[in-house]
C-alpha cells in the first residue's frame, strides 16, 4: 500500500465522508485537507516536495489547468488517474504532459448519467 495519502477537496461534507470512511476501513495514514487545491499547493508546497508514487485527480468540469498539471510533473510520479466529465478540458490538460513525459495506459468512459449525454472518462497515464 502508499506510506502516504493526501486526499484534498473543497467539500467540507466530502473531507468529513473521506475521513470517516478511512477511519472505518482502519487506515491511519490518510491526511484527509478540505480546502481549495489552488490554495493548498501554493501553502504546501513543501508537503510534497519528495517523489509522488501515483496522484488521482478529479477536477470540476474546468479541468486541473496548467498550474496544477505543472505540479503533477514537479512531483514526478510514476501513475497519473485522471478522471475528467469534459474531454476538451482533459485533452488541454493531458497535452502538457503527453507524449513526452507520460503516455497513456489506458481510457475508459463510464456512463454514470444514462439517458443524457455526460459521461466520466478516466485516463491512466504512466511515466516514460
Amino acid at each position: 500500500m502508499f506510506r502516504r495519502v493526501i486526499a484534498i477537496d473543497s467539500s467540507p461534507l466530502a473531507s468529513r465522508l473521506c475521513a470517516a470512511n478511512a477511519k472505518n476501513a482502519g487506515f491511519s495514514n490518510i491526511d484527509t485537507v478540505c480546502d481549495d487545491v489552488f490554495r493548498w499547493l501554493e501553502s504546501s508546497n513543501s508537503l510534497c516536495s519528495h517523489r509522488c508514487n501515483l496522484v488521482v485527480l478529479d477536477p470540476p468540469r474546468t479541468g486541473a489547468g496548467p498550474a496544477i498539471m505543472n505540479q503533477i510533473l514537479r512531483w514526478t510520479p510514476q501513475t497519473i488517474i485522471y478522471v475528467s466529465c469534459d474531454p476538451q478540458t482533459l485533452v488541454r490538460d493531458l497535452l502538457g504532459i503527453v507524449p513526452d513525459a507520460y503516455a497513456i495506459t489506458m481510457v475508459e468512459g463510464l456512463d454514470m448519467f444514462p439517458q443524457t449525454y455526460h459521461f466520466e472518462t478516466v485516463v491512466k497515464l504512466e511515466k516514460k
